[in-house]
Parts: C-alpha cells; structure tokens; sequence
C-alpha cells in the first residue's frame, strides 16, 4: 500500500527570494510518494531503487541522472544502499546560462526533452562511476554552503549550480542511457539547430535528422518544446538580433540579414510578434 502524497514547497526560511535546496539522500528501504512545487535534479550517487512515477515503474542505480518536473507524483520502492543527491530549482535559475548551454545534446536531453517524459520514467544520463567520484567533491561543496548560509551563499550558490549543470553535460553519452533513439536524435537536432539556426534549415533535413517523418517531428517537438521547430529556430534567430540591437550601432537592416532573415519588413514583423516591439522600440529602450 501507498504512503499518502506529500508535496514539498522550495523554502528557504533564510532568503525567501532564494529558491534552491541541495541534500544527499541515503535511502535504506523505501521513499514515500511525493510531488514538488519545483523542479528535482537527481544524480544517484550509489545503490538500486524502483523509481516509481505515477503507474510506471524503472530500474535505477547508480550513475544515473534525470530531472523531475515539478507537481509529477514519484517515489522508491526496493531501496539497496540507494544514495541520491537531490537539487530543487526552478527552470528559471538555468536562463541566465542557456544561451551558453542549450547548443549541448546533454543539456537538451537531461534538462528539456528528459523532464517532458516523465510518464516515462526515463533516465537521460548514465555516468560512470569515475566521473560520479570526479563531480562529489562539487556536490559536498554545494551542501556546505547551502547549510553554512553565510553572507551571500545565494550568489555563491547560483554560481556553483551554474558550474555543476556544465561539468554534467560535459560527460553526457547519448548512447549510454537507456533513453529511447528518437529522444537522443531530437536532442541532437536542437543542438544542431541552437549551433546553426543563422544558416538555412528546412523541415524536411530537421525531420531527417532526427529520424522521423515531419509529421512526426511536428508532434514530438511539440510536446517537448510546446511550439513547431521553424517556430523555434525563428525565437533563435530574434534573440540573436535582440543581442546585436542592444550590444552594437548595426543599422537595423544589417542586422535583420545578420540574423537570418533575407526580408527586413519579416524580421520586423517576427520580432514584434516574439519581442511584443518593433527593433527600433527595442533598442531605444534597452539603451535608455
């Protein structure tokens, strides 16, 4: 018989601003089903488990690594020596380094594609056992600080989760998860999108790419990423002339066929639809 739900808020009783909450998690027998108002990012530091989410059922030991979104319902059964670091966020905390990250194939399976398939129960990410020895030492730093709650752990914090998040999908293995092919080949089309989305991209060569039909494409992208795949690479190809309309004097026709786009009056179109102003509105306010 099933504990009864828990749902966990991410609180932090010293900096109510600050959302994010690290701890290593040594489970001898079994966790209760629970939910959280946050996002979980779960490294399995040692032992086996049932990783139970909703009605299905998967196997884990130790090196593998995925992300729960929050409010999914999930918990372990048949605990062995299972050892679980546990770090809540929310999305938002990653944007600040996305534009750095999203070009990577580990960053789109474990943090965007992964999360989405949670029905699933999919783990996205297998490290070998060198590689967990290597990134504990950054998991204890992080606790230390989180519990120390010295002056500016916040930004001290930020920082090393920033660090953490990089270092992980450094040592991402698409086939070295047990994640399904179509969900390491849409990875590896968005991160050939996020690398080339200034050069022409049609919807037949992304949907080659990953192995299915457009119409395929168009549903699975869909549910991941919640709009269509030309739609994404345009928001691409809009925040790249957003950086060059706040960062440079480039006459605004310029930087429409830097950006991509062979018609000015489009790109001006597309911008205001995404942006919700007009290029010239836009730089005028950012450099006010």
């Amino acid at each position: 018989m099933r504990n009864k739900l828990i749902s966990y808020p991410l609180k932090d009783g010293h900096h109510p601003h600050f959302h994010f909450t690290i701890g290593k998690t040594r489970v001898a027998k079994e966790f209760h089903d629970h939910t959280h108002s946050y996002s979980e990012l779960v490294i399995t530091l040692g032992g086996t488990a049932a990783h139970r989410i909703n009605d299905n059922v998967h196997m884990i030991k130790a090196g593998d690594v995925f992300v729960m979104q929050g409010t999914v319902s999930h918990g372990f059964t048949d605990c062995r020596d299972l050892v679980l670091c546990n770090i809540g966020y929310y999305p938002a905390m990653l944007a600040p380094i996305e534009h750095y990250v999203r070009r990577s194939p580990g960053y789109q399976a474990v943090f965007l594609i992964g999360p989405a398939q949670h029905e699933h129960a999919i783990c996205t990410m297998k490290l070998p056992l060198p590689d967990i020895r290597e990134l504990e030492p950054m998991i204890d730093r992080m606790i230390a600080e989180y519990l120390a709650k010295k002056i500016g752990y916040e930004a001290v914090l930020t920082g090393m989760f920033h660090g953490f998040v990089v270092e992980l999908i450094r040592r991402y293995t698409p086939h070295a998860t047990d994640a399904p092919e179509s969900i390491l080949k849409l990875a590896a089309m968005i991160s050939h999108m996020e690398a080339h989305f200034l050069e022409p991209l049609r919807l037949h060569e992304l949907a080659r790419m990953a192995g299915l039909s457009e119409r395929q494409l168009l549903r699975v992208f869909r549910a991941n990423y919640h709009t269509t795949p030309i739609d994404y690479m345009l928001r691409l190809r809009i925040m790249h002339a957003s950086r060059l309309l706040r960062d440079t004097d480039t006459p605004i026709a310029d930087i429409a066929f830097a950006s991509g786009f062979s018609d000015s009056n489009y790109f001006t179109r597309q911008f205001k639809r995404i942006i919700g102003q007009t290029p010239s509105a836009y730089r005028t306010f950012v450099i006010r």
